[in-house]
């Protein structure tokens, strides 16, 4: 599929979904099984690339592994493959082997583990010979990753002496080591947690049946929709839960002042667009980055002036994110501006009735276009495909509730 092309069903009006699984947290969980050695059921695994991905690289643990695009599963077999006895090769694509992992493989070879780069020093490809880690005290910078800290809560349980981790320099996207550690909680591991350091004791993993969330992340597409929606106009989550591990159910607050409501339901959440008159949004994301995409588009689909800081890590993501969105909503007519962590819509010149967008090979790219669906008379979104990174689903999803036309 090289592009679709997006009209908006004007009479559209409801409408009901069920969302994907978490990949967050069916990764996560992944991990965690292949950790404690132990084949528990996870029931609604995610059907993402990447969850599939992680669970063929985990299922026979060869010598060679390549992650392809997933960032997460990189930084979570870092870790895992540094414990576990065997020679392995851990590569990406292109675009992987441009993205930094020195931070993690640092921390590892200091608690003792045998990692080697086999290209550029900080990036892969890697050789990891695994090995017995007795772990003690380690630093790691917290500015550049979560998920490097991630990667080495998850081992820790495992480590003769557990793992003290210190981590320097502050934390960006804090709610995924929150959710990292609530998810151990949930198979039995404790933890000790201050504002800086988390510590662990070595202890077993509890393992028992786990069912995965659905995914907010994914959810947030449809709090756009809405957002660019006519009063009144509803659609029910289904599945998706307000209270969860997961960090960006934050999209609830920050979507509300946009106009979408929020409203508990059986077995799930009903959105709804309600009347606002919000004229000006500024947001930190410092810890749910990966809202940036959809917030951006919203605000713009809209005409909002907007302002985003805490986006220090998007550099490093699918695209250079900060700068892609500038691209791309510059064709809408958006007047943006851009800092390595801060981002901004100051005003709007008007906008082509038809559009072009260009995904980036960035999954949250091309969802968050489709939000101009409903302001413009046509889209065309190039490389669609992209979402099945995340989302497999989510162009049938958007055909099946007729919010749009797709050609």
């Amino acid at each position: 599929m090289s592009a679709i092309i997006l009209r908006r069903n004007a009479d559209f009006r409801e409408g009901e979904i069920h969302l994907p699984s978490s990949k967050s947290l069916s990764n996560r969980a992944l991990i965690i099984r292949a950790v404690s050695s132990v084949d528990f059921p996870i029931h609604d695994l995610s059907e993402s690339d990447d969850t599939k991905n992680l669970l063929s690289s985990l299922a026979d643990l060869e010598k060679d592994i390549n992650v392809g695009a997933a960032g997460t599963n990189m930084r979570f077999l870092i870790s895992l493959l540094s414990i576990s006895p065997g020679n392995y090769i851990l590569t990406g694509n292109e675009r992987m082997q441009k993205r930094p992992v020195g931070e993690l493989v640092q921390a590892l070879i200091s608690l003792g583990a045998d990692i080697q780069y086999r290209k550029n020093p900080g990036y892969p490809p890697l050789e990891i010979h695994g090995k017995e880690l007795l772990g003690g005290q380690v630093s790691i910078s917290g500015n550049i990753s979560s998920q490097f800290i991630s990667s080495l809560l998850m081992i820790a349980p495992n480590l003769k002496k557990g793992l003290e981790i210190i981590i320097k320099d502050g934390t960006v996207s804090r709610s995924y080591i929150d959710m990292t550690l609530g998810l151990m909680n949930y198979f039995g591991v404790s933890s000790k947690t201050s504002t800086n350091s988390i510590r662990i004791q070595s202890q077993k993993y509890r393992p028992q049946e786990y069912t995965v969330e659905c995914d907010w992340s994914a959810a947030a597409f449809w709090y756009g929709m809405i957002a660019n929606s006519k009063p009144g106009t509803t659609i029910f989550l289904k599945g998706l839960q307000r209270n969860s591990l997961q960090g960006d159910k934050k999209a609830m607050d920050y979507f509300k002042q946009l106009g979408v409501e929020t409203k508990d339901h059986k077995n799930g959440l009903l959105i709804q667009k309600t009347p606002t008159t919000t004229h000006h949004i500024s947001l930190d994301l410092l810890h749910e980055p990966d809202l940036f995409p959809v917030l951006a588009f919203t605000c713009a689909a809209l005409r909002i002036p907007a302002s985003f800081t805490g986006l220090q890590t998007l550099n490093l993501k699918e695209s250079n994110r900060i700068d892609a969105v500038a691209n791309e909503l510059t064709k809408t007519g958006a007047i943006c501006k851009t800092r390595a962590d801060q981002f901004e819509i100051t005003d709007y010149t008007s906008p082509s009735s038809k559009i072009v967008f260009d995904t980036h090979d960035d999954h949250r790219l091309a969802m968050a276009a489709s939000v101009f669906s409903g302001s413009l008379e046509e889209i065309t979104i190039n490389h669609p495909e992209v979402v099945s990174k995340s989302y497999p689903d989510f162009w049938k999803d958007i055909k099946t509730l007729t919010i749009v036309n797709i050609y």
